[in-house]
């Protein structure tokens, strides 16, 4: 009896000290992990990115960080990239605060928008669902969702910049191409969201940016780019796609059989 005892007692013992060791661990982690970000803090120059890079891998999660960092961009006169800062604490970390909200718009009135842009942000109401990311240029990666969707600063932010849902999309320098669903017409959209521009007015099937050009597929199955393919009556182009540095898509008779891939680019 006295033996079993001694085992349960050792037992508890160990098990305690398992918990113990574990639970300080833990706030360990969370002082290392905030004394990180204060010195992150302190160093931030958002004239280099990888600065701000650095307080979001310790502190993306917390509201009150990611504030700080936009508020920086905006002391900086940054409202561009403020408002993306802002437009993440808002959809992700904290939807029902008004101040946030208020910082988004004096942003968005910066950068010229209007009254009726603005007001989608009288209230906090974002819906927001999971996506892929699927396009990447120099740093900032766009996927497709219920709207476009953007990942920025190293991966440790990210915000849904517009409701349009798109076929496809292709990210560029200052934002994102579009081939918007409701009209098969290629846009331009910022990655603030704010400016829209339609690139091309009539619909097309497929487009590709790509070396700073874009190619596409007309609503005719007409290909079109630096080099130009006539085709044949009943004709028609599919599958645009880079290959080997190369813009090429296939050629299909009227009962779709493939007849023949052309590059379209020089």
């Amino acid at each position: 009896m006295i033996a079993q005892k001694v085992k349960v007692n050792t037992a508890l013992i160990i098990t305690v000290i398992a918990v113990a060791a574990v639970l300080l661990s833990v706030l360990l982690f969370f002082v290392i992990r905030g004394f990180r970000l204060e010195n992150a803090l302190k160093k931030m120059d958002i004239s280099d990115e990888n600065t701000v890079i650095r307080v979001m891998k310790y502190g993306n999660d917390d509201v009150k960080t990611v504030m700080r960092v936009a508020q920086a961009y905006i002391d900086g006169a940054d409202y561009s990239s403020a408002v993306k800062f802002l437009l993440y604490a808002s959809q992700y970390l904290a939807p029902d605060d008004n101040e946030i909200l208020s910082m988004i718009k004096d942003c968005y009135s910066h950068l010229g928008a209007s009254k009726l842009f603005l007001s989608q942000f009288d209230t906090a109401d974002f819906e927001i669902s999971d996506f892929e990311e699927s396009t990447v240029y120099e740093g900032k990666s766009y996927g497709i969702s219920n709207g476009v969707y953007m990942t920025f600063c190293g991966g440790y932010a990210k915000a849904k910049i517009s409701s349009i849902l798109p076929i496809s999309i292709s990210a560029c320098d200052t934002g994102v191409y579009v081939l918007d669903s409701s009209d098969r017409l290629l846009k331009y959209l910022s990655d603030t969201g704010l400016e829209v521009k339609t690139v091309y007015n009539f619909g097309i099937n497929e487009f590709l940016y790509f070396n700073d050009t874009v190619y596409y597929i007309d609503e005719n199955g007409v290909p079109y780019g630096e080099r130009m393919e006539t085709l044949n009556d009943g004709q028609m182009a599919m599958q645009l796609r880079e290959e080997n540095g190369n813009v090429v898509c296939s050629i299909y008779d009227s009962a779709y059989n493939k007849l023949r891939d052309v590059t379209i680019n020089n």
